[in-house]
C-alpha cells in the first residue's frame, strides 16, 4: 500500500523543488537585469561616454562599477578616482 502512494511524494517534491528552481532563475535574472542598467548609467550618464562617438564625452578616461557595492568610478588620464558616485536605491 505505501509503494502505491509513494509517486505522489516523489511528484510533489519535484514539482516544489521545480517552483523554488524558477523562482532562483527569475530572481537572478532580475539582479543581473539590475546590475546592467547601474553600469551603463555609470558608464554612459556619470562619466559621459558617448557609445555612438565611441569616445569619452568628459575628462574621464575609464570607468568600474563595483557591484557587490553599487559604486561607480571614473578614472582621469593617470588612473586616479576622479569621481565616485553610488548608485544605489
Amino acid at each position: 500500500m505505501g509503494s502505491k502512494n509513494a509517486w505522489k511524494a516523489i511528484a510533489i517534491i519535484f514539482i516544489v523543488l521545480f517552483l523554488l528552481e524558477t523562482s532562483l532563475l527569475l530572481f537572478g535574472s532580475y539582479l543581473t537585469s539590475q546590475h546592467d542598467k547601474n553600469e551603463q548609467k555609470c558608464i554612459v550618464d556619470i562619466c559621459g561616454y558617448n557609445p555612438e562617438a565611441e569616445r569619452w564625452e568628459k575628462k574621464y578616461f575609464s570607468y568600474s562599477y563595483n557591484i557587490k557595492s553599487e559604486i561607480c568610478y571614473c578614472f582621469n588620464a593617470v588612473g586616479g578616482i576622479a569621481k565616485r558616485e553610488y548608485l544605489g536605491n
